[in-house]
């Protein structure tokens, strides 16, 4: 029987909280292992977070603990084009932050 972590610290994967550093390979590598082992709550510890997109999975949860920030970076090259609707219409348009 394989043993499922339930809570992933992301600060365990090398996260910093200094509004400086880019965290989007730490965001991406804490969720491909939350799901591959059937979900869990990822633990963003008090600090600011930069990021770029973050693509959730199923049977996932985030949970920021008081003083925490996930702050999104604003170059838009991070932010993949994707077919998606907008007002009824497809068209391509930006990724969310949180997909």
């Amino acid at each position: 029987m394989k043993m499922i972590k339930s809570i992933y610290n992301i600060n365990d994967y090398g996260a910093v909280a200094d509004d400086k550093t880019l965290n989007s390979d730490v965001f991406a590598a804490v969720i491909r292992e939350c799901s591959q082992a059937g979900g869990g709550t990822i633990y963003i510890p008090a600090g600011i977070f930069l990021t770029g997109p973050i693509q959730l999975t199923s049977n996932i949860t985030i949970y920021l603990e008081a003083g925490a920030r996930v702050k999104f970076v604003q170059n838009i090259e991070h932010y993949n084009v994707i077919i998606d609707r907008w007002e009824g219409l497809e068209q391509e348009v930006y990724a969310p932050m949180i997909n």
